[in-house]
Protein backbone atom coordinates (compact mmCIF):
# COMPACT_ATOMS: atom_id res chain seq x y z
CA UNK A 1 0.00 0.00 0.00
CA UNK A 2 1.12 3.53 -1.00
CA UNK A 3 2.10 6.11 1.44
CA UNK A 4 -0.30 8.46 -0.71
CA UNK A 5 -3.17 6.29 -0.02
CA UNK A 6 -2.67 5.93 3.71
CA UNK A 7 -2.99 10.00 4.59
CA UNK A 8 -6.12 10.76 5.79
CA UNK A 9 -8.23 12.82 3.31
CA UNK A 10 -8.48 16.98 4.75
CA UNK A 11 -12.02 17.41 5.34
CA UNK A 12 -13.47 20.49 3.61
CA UNK A 13 -13.36 23.71 5.41
CA UNK A 14 -16.89 24.90 6.88
CA UNK A 15 -18.45 28.34 4.88
CA UNK A 16 -17.49 31.09 7.23
CA UNK A 17 -19.71 33.97 6.05
CA UNK A 18 -17.66 37.57 5.28
CA UNK A 19 -18.60 39.33 8.42
CA UNK A 20 -17.05 36.37 10.78
CA UNK A 21 -14.27 36.53 8.08
CA UNK A 22 -13.88 40.15 8.93
CA UNK A 23 -14.06 39.63 12.36
CA UNK A 24 -11.61 37.00 12.36
CA UNK A 25 -8.96 39.05 10.22
CA UNK A 26 -9.68 42.24 12.52
CA UNK A 27 -8.80 40.31 15.17
CA UNK A 28 -5.57 38.51 13.58
CA UNK A 29 -4.46 42.13 12.95
CA UNK A 30 -4.49 43.11 16.58
CA UNK A 31 -7.40 45.57 16.18
CA UNK A 32 -8.98 44.59 18.99
CA UNK A 33 -11.49 47.26 18.91
CA UNK A 34 -12.91 46.92 15.69
CA UNK A 35 -13.10 43.15 16.33
CA UNK A 36 -15.32 44.14 19.37
CA UNK A 37 -17.43 46.15 17.99
CA UNK A 38 -18.22 43.51 14.92
CA UNK A 39 -18.77 40.94 17.51
CA UNK A 40 -21.80 43.51 19.32
CA UNK A 41 -23.04 43.38 16.03
CA UNK A 42 -22.86 39.89 15.67
CA UNK A 43 -24.41 39.07 18.83
CA UNK A 44 -27.37 41.60 17.44
CA UNK A 45 -28.22 39.38 14.23
CA UNK A 46 -30.91 37.17 14.12
CA UNK A 47 -29.29 34.40 12.28
CA UNK A 48 -28.02 31.74 15.02
CA UNK A 49 -25.03 30.82 13.41
CA UNK A 50 -23.91 34.78 13.42
CA UNK A 51 -24.87 35.03 17.09
CA UNK A 52 -23.37 32.27 17.96
CA UNK A 53 -20.26 33.63 16.50
CA UNK A 54 -20.60 37.09 17.57
CA UNK A 55 -21.09 36.06 21.35
CA UNK A 56 -18.23 33.34 21.14
CA UNK A 57 -16.42 36.49 20.23
CA UNK A 58 -17.54 38.85 22.96
CA UNK A 59 -16.60 36.12 25.63
CA UNK A 60 -13.14 36.21 24.31
CA UNK A 61 -12.83 40.10 25.58
CA UNK A 62 -14.85 39.40 29.03
CA UNK A 63 -12.46 41.34 31.61
CA UNK A 64 -12.26 38.96 34.87
CA UNK A 65 -12.97 40.62 37.62
CA UNK A 66 -10.15 38.81 39.75
CA UNK A 67 -7.54 40.28 36.93
CA UNK A 68 -9.13 44.21 38.10
CA UNK A 69 -8.74 43.25 41.78
CA UNK A 70 -4.90 42.21 41.41
CA UNK A 71 -4.53 45.29 39.70
CA UNK A 72 -6.40 47.39 42.35
CA UNK A 73 -4.40 45.56 44.73
CA UNK A 74 -1.02 45.77 43.89
CA UNK A 75 -1.53 49.67 42.67
CA UNK A 76 -2.90 50.29 46.70
CA UNK A 77 -0.20 48.58 47.88
CA UNK A 78 2.82 50.61 45.93
CA UNK A 79 0.91 53.69 47.12
CA UNK A 80 1.05 52.61 50.83
CA UNK A 81 4.97 51.51 49.97
CA UNK A 82 5.23 54.88 48.59
CA UNK A 83 3.92 56.65 51.17
CA UNK A 84 5.64 54.99 54.05
CA UNK A 85 8.71 55.08 52.51
CA UNK A 86 8.90 58.67 51.95
CA UNK A 87 7.58 59.28 55.49
CA UNK A 88 10.43 58.15 56.86
CA UNK A 89 12.83 59.61 55.44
Amino acid sequence: MSEAAAEPEPTPAEPVSPEVRAMREALDRGDHQQARAMAAALSASDDPALKLEGETMSARFHRDPWIDAVFVCTGLLMLFLAVHYLGHR
